[in-house]
């Protein structure tokens, strides 16, 4: 049995679908023979996710999957920045691995790429919330640099926002949309990390 960690936010949560029946819950359902072990939390950027790894559960793990970014690359017109600093998403990452490695030095790490967004929708999202693509493309080109300078496999998602009813409030993917997700990372899996 493969026991796989799944660290992320409301993506990878499931937020939106049906059930929360998400990429990672599609996973699971189409491998019941291995375990799938979720803590995708609404809202986090990498500096909430790195403040609660003490709290999961400290099983042995033989793949863990990050898929966080999204909400760093936030953009919050009052403070006239992005949620977290794209310098301070890289230290967080840099602390992130250093941490899964030395807990779980067996453990192949998979980094998941950001989606692409509906600007018509999510720019605001919320009053003071904007989701854009040109913050998304930074933070997720950043993440893509750092899993190959550190000989990580990084998949990368398929865009989201190249035709209607693939996310539904322009930031969380639509059942369509997680169907798609879902299909591409299980695709990675089976060719390129095999």
């Amino acid at each position: 049995m493969t026991k796989t960690l799944i660290l992320g936010d409301s993506i990878s949560e499931g937020f939106s679908a049906d059930g929360k029946f998400g990429w990672v819950q599609r996973l699971a359902f189409h491998d019941p023979e291995n375990e799938y072990v979720l803590r995708g939390v609404a809202g986090d950027t990498i500096l909430n996710l790195i403040a609660r790894l003490d709290q999961i559960p400290p099983k042995a793990y033989d793949r863990i999957f990050v898929a966080i970014g999204i909400n760093d690359a936030s953009y919050v017109p009052s403070r006239k920045s992005t949620e977290v600093p794209l310098d301070q998403y890289r230290v967080g990452l840099e602390e992130l691995l250093a941490w899964l490695t030395q807990t779980w030095p067996q453990s192949q790490i998979i980094f998941v790429g950001l989606n692409r967004l509906d600007e018509s929708l999510s720019a605001p999202l919320e009053p003071d919330l904007h989701y854009l693509n040109e913050y998304a493309a930074a933070y997720d080109s950043a993440l893509h640099e750092f899993a190959t300078q550190n000989n990580i496999p990084y998949i990368a998602v398929p865009p989201l926002n190249d035709r209607p009813g693939l996310l539904e409030d322009g930031l969380h993917p639509s059942n369509e949309g997680h169907q798609l997700l879902y299909e591409s990372i299980s695709q990675a899996l089976h060719s390129q990390l095999a």
